[in-house]
């Protein structure tokens, strides 16, 4: 007889979404043998083999006990200036901070993070401004519970803004399911910067949106892709077309400014940004931010006195 962590199998279980039920019929066990495994982790190695293929992670990370980071969620997103400066800065894990939370907004990413981490932001902010249209890397930090390995991408969403969104890749199955979900990173879209982020899975056609793009486009339910292409203003909606099929097909990320046309009427203009994602060499999901940008227009268009 093997076992498993029964804590970690329940939590894994409740941060997919899945009932006790749907583990079982995924898994191929028994909603009897789910029960007793979520009760006290005994099980079969054939059982084991199950829940690991299903959940995405290895026997070991199944059978762990003690509490590490691979057992949180976690999300860091903040928005930095040109400089480097933290304007905003929020995260899912307190404990993993280098200082207080509240001693962040106003420091430089040189004042938290070790020389090479923060170069790397750096260097990504100066990309940025000199026109990329995201910028993707990964570091690994040296915690309490061993080495860890993050992801980040970066985007600018105003002149002086920055979006980061940093990711812990060890559990990366969980995290990518959640992190459009996950407070941290819809506070910060939503509030701050008027963008949602949006992933559609090119393998279950799954399409998720954060809170604030059914704002913008004014709508309680998500529309299909050829759907939401209807919401931009007619002469914008072959170049949006066009634009996410190059995506899907080829991998060529875009960064446009087009017209909009909420689904109550009214006229906006919004930033829409996406990028692929790989599995090997086959593009899997896709993913991307779409902010509103009217007030920033209009600022243009502004007389100056």
């Amino acid at each position: 007889m093997h076992a498993v962590c029964h804590e970690k199998v329940k939590k894994l279980r409740l941060d997919n979404g899945w009932t006790q039920e749907q583990l079982a019929r995924i898994t191929s066990l028994s909603y009897r043998t789910i029960q007793r495994i979520e009760k006290d982790g005994r099980c079969s190695l054939d059982s084991k083999m199950a829940l690991s293929s299903a959940f995405g992670i290895s026997f070991i990370e199944l059978s762990i006990k003690s509490k590490t980071v691979l057992d949180r969620l976690f999300v860091i997103t903040s928005v930095q200036d040109g400089a480097g400066n933290y304007k905003s800065f929020t995260t899912s894990d307190l404990e993993i901070l280098p200082v207080p939370r509240d001693q962040i907004v106003g420091k430089n990413c040189a004042d938290i993070f070790p020389p090479k981490q923060s170069n790397q932001m750096l260097n990504a902010i100066t990309d940025l401004k000199n026109g990329a249209k995201f910028i993707e890397f990964e570091y690994s930090l040296t915690l309490s519970a061993g080495p860890q390995f993050f992801k980040a991408k970066i985007i600018q969403t105003e002149q002086d803004s920055f979006l980061s969104v940093i990711t812990e890749m060890g559990y990366q199955k969980v995290s990518q399911k959640k992190l459009l979900r996950s407070e941290a990173l819809l506070n910060t879209l939503a509030n701050t910067l008027k963008s949602g982020a949006w992933e559609v899975d090119l393998v279950t056609n799954e399409i998720l949106w954060t809170k604030q793009i059914f704002a913008i486009y004014e709508v309680d339910k998500t529309p299909t892709i050829s759907e939401g292409i209807l919401f931009y203003a007619p002469q914008a909606r072959p170049i949006i077309q066009q634009a996410f099929e190059q995506l899907t097909t080829s991998g060529i990320s875009y960064d446009l400014e087009l017209p909009f046309i909420t689904a109550k009427g009214r006229d906006l203009w919004v930033r829409v940004i996406g990028w692929a994602e790989y599995h090997e060499t086959k593009i899997t999901k896709v993913s991307g931010v779409i902010q509103d940008i009217t007030h920033l227009r209009i600022s243009k268009l502004m007389p100056s006195f």
